[in-house]
């Protein structure tokens, strides 16, 4: 059975849609909530679901949000908005759309799989306990060995990112839809470069 996922008309309405235009936004933060709670006004403690199997079809896979930052943006008009925005969450990811950030900061925590992460133009492979820390402007995608058992990432974002559902304040630009295919697309040129040193 394949891992729920966004369809790829989803996943070409997305591309269209989002940007790294935001990172002109201007915002603050009103502080960090576990998702669903209030905002406290100090730490915030969360669990790692340990079933994802009600969560939510974000862009890269299924997502259990845990802790959110409300951000108040503010809009071209003058007013403002407040918007939960994901800072940890779990996420299980069989492949992703490849993707950049122009001002979020982004760790990826390896919980359980086997993966292989697009990192600009290199493929790297990925298991439990792997820590992949992407600063801005780093093209990175995430898909699964195994399409049938998706990764389990525990993801960190800096600053918070906006649900999709925002696509005027979500710090994201995709360039391609699918890693599996960048991936295919990235070691067909290496195999080229090989056949044409002889």
């Amino acid at each position: 059975m394949q891992p729920r996922q966004l369809s790829d008309a989803e996943r070409a309405d997305l591309k269209k849609r989002l940007t790294t235009n935001s990172t002109a936004l201007k915002s603050r933060s009103l502080g960090y909530k576990v998702r669903g709670q209030p905002l406290t006004g100090g730490a915030v403690v969360s669990q790692v679901p340990a079933s994802l199997e009600n969560a939510d079809v974000s862009v890269c896979g299924v997502k259990g949000f845990m802790v959110d930052e409300t951000i108040e943006f503010a809009k071209d008009d003058g007013s403002t908005e407040q918007v939960d925005c994901a800072h940890v969450a779990s996420l299980d990811i069989a492949d992703s759309p490849v993707h950049v950030h122009g001002v979020t900061h982004e760790i990826y925590e390896i919980l359980t799989g086997k993966g292989q992460m697009v990192l600009d133009d290199s493929v790297t492979d990925v298991a439990a306990g792997s820590i992949v820390v992407l600063p801005p402007g780093i093209v990175h995608g995430l898909a699964s060995k195994d399409p049938e058992v998706p990764v389990r990432v525990l993801l960190h974002f800096s600053p918070s990112l906006a649900p999709k559902s925002k696509p005027e304040f979500r710090d994201e630009a995709i360039l391609y839809e699918r890693t599996s295919e960048r991936i295919a697309q990235l070691m067909q040129q290496v195999v080229s470069g090989i056949r044409s040193s002889f």
